[in-house]
Parts: structure tokens; C-alpha cells; sequence
């Protein structure tokens, strides 16, 4: 909170000191600041092209049942983004995902999710920090495909926030699909020297 404060009252300290025709090209970045939170499942081609599209995430999700979607964004002094994204998918289709995701790149590991019952996690990052204050997030690089089995539910998330201390807790959409604690979920992150390939 205390950074997108800091940045705001910058930028209007720098429209202040800035006259004539200067004033006109700082208009443009006062109006792209801020939170902006995206439900919208038709904005995933965009949100994809925004996070310079991990290879495990699939191209399209109109072929899915899209359960949950949330693409959210701090845009301040640097940008801190999620895309979470919930499908439920046939059984030949989650094999097909699941092979696609372990082809796509270096997999850190994949093994039984603490925080879900039945669900596999399939990790490329997993880097997590605990800020000072209990509500917002240090920062954080998580890519992962999670997946059940059984119901033939598939998530693919990826949360990208390294301007410390900026994105609110609350506002992680991962976290709160499984009611996923920050303390705990720290001691269960990858290094990405101590991950297993598989």
C-alpha cells in the first residue's frame, strides 16, 4: 500500500514540476496506474499475450469449461500480474494438457498438492516471499498446472510479484481457491537447485 502511494503522489509531483506540452505525455501514464481486475474469460488471449505466454499454459481455453478466471494487475512503479485460470476437461483432454505442460519446459517437480486432496501439482517456479505486514504479499514467481484425476479439474496459474509488499493478499486468486495460508505455503516453495525433474 505504502508503494502505490509513494508512486501516485510521485507521478503528481512530476505533473506539478512539468509545464505545456510535457503535461500532455504523462497523461497517459496517470491513467494506466492502478488495480484492474479482469473476470472475463474472453480477455484470456490478451492476459496470455500480457504474460508473454508461459508454454504451459494452453493457447485457447474455448474448448474447456471454464470454472474460475481471474487476471489481475497492479500497475504502479513495476507490475505485478496474476492469471489464474480453472477448467474442467474431458479425460482425454487432461492427458493431453498434462503431456503438453511436461513437454513445455523445465519442471521443477511434480508432486501431491499439501493444500488440496486429490490434486497433482506440476511446478516450473515456485518462489514465494512473506512480507512484513500480514496483507500483503513480499513477492513472488509461481507457474504451475495443478490438477485432479478424478474430477478432471485442471488450474494453471501464474503469479509474477516483485514489487515487494504491493499486492494484497486478498487479492490472490491461487491462494484463495484452496484457502492456501501464506506462512504455510513458504515452507512448502521449490529451490529451484533442490526441485526433482521428472
Amino acid at each position: 500500500m505504502k508503494k502505490r502511494i509513494l508512486a501516485i503522489v510521485m507521478t503528481l509531483l512530476c505533473v506539478f514540476s512539468f509545464s505545456g506540452c510535457r503535461l500532455l505525455f504523462l497523461v497517459p501514464f496517470l491513467i494506466a496506474m492502478g488495480t484492474f481486475y479482469e473476470t472475463d474469460s474472453a480477455t484470456y488471449k490478451e492476459a496470455l499475450e500480457y504474460i508473454d505466454s508461459p508454454a504451459f499454459f494452453p493457447d485457447t481455453i474455448e474448448d474447456y469449461i471454464v470454472d474460475g478466471y481471474a487476471w489481475t494487475r497492479y500497475e504502479y512503479m513495476d507490475t505485478c500480474v496474476e492469471l489464474f485460470v480453472e477448467l474442467t476437461v474431458t479425460e482425454t483432454q487432461m492427458t493431453e494438457l498434462i503431456d503438453a505442460a511436461r513437454r513445455s519446459g523445465k519442471v521443477l517437480v511434480q508432486r501431491e498438492a499439501y493444500y488440496a486432496q486429490g490434486y497433482i501439482e506440476i511446478v516450473f517456479s515456485d518462489e514465494y516471499r512473506i512480507d512484513e505486514t500480514a496483507t500483503n504479499v513480499g513477492n513472488a514467481y509461481i507457474q504451475k498446472m495443478i490438477y485432479n484425476a478424478e474430477t478432471c479439474n485442471v488450474i494453471y496459474e501464474h503469479f509474477d510479484a516483485f514489487d515487494t509488499g504491493v499486492y494484497e493478499l486478498k487479492d490472490v486468486a491461487y491462494f484463495n481457491r484452496f484457502a492456501i495460508e501464506q506462512t504455510e505455503y513458504v515452507n512448502h516453495t521449490i529451490d529451484e537447485n533442490n526441485g526433482v525433474l521428472i
